[in-house]
């Protein structure tokens, strides 16, 4: 049997809460974008190593391919297979942007409803929706 709690939250306790939850979820964001600016960057020195490489004779092509594409006659994709080994930086998968913006606009949104109301406490049903924040 699972029972209603009903609990009043001073409304500044709360802000605080919730502004604190915001910036921890745009820090992440902005953290994440650093690291794939980052990721990005190293990719495009790859590319540029492998072409020096290659100019200079020190990277040996051992297969190069055209994939068969159904949608386009002529493949615009070329793999090429090198016997020299990259490390190419891997993605963050632990990161979901949806779920991060999401999170944002609703602790945006609950934060300024709570700045527009008038009450001195809140009620947990009010709050419900971005306790999962908190």
């Amino acid at each position: 049997m699972s029972k209603t709690v009903n609990v009043r939250v001073p409304k500044a306790k709360l802000l605080s809460a919730l502004n604190k939850a915001l910036a921890k979820v745009e820090k992440e964001k902005a953290d994440y974008d650093k690291a794939e600016k980052a990721r990005e960057q190293q990719l495009a020195d790859i590319k540029k190593s492998v072409v020096a490489l290659v100019k200079s004779g020190k990277l040996t092509v051992k297969k190069v391919e055209f994939p068969y594409s159904w949608r386009d006659e002529e493949a615009k994709t070329v793999e090429v297979t090198f016997s020299h080994k990259l490390v190419v930086p891997k993605k963050d998968t632990d990161f979901n942007e949806h779920k991060n913006r999401e999170a944002i606009n609703e602790l945006s949104n609950a934060i300024r409803v709570l700045e527009l109301s008038d009450e001195e406490y809140v009620r947990t049903s009010s709050y419900g929706a971005v306790a999962r924040y908190l």
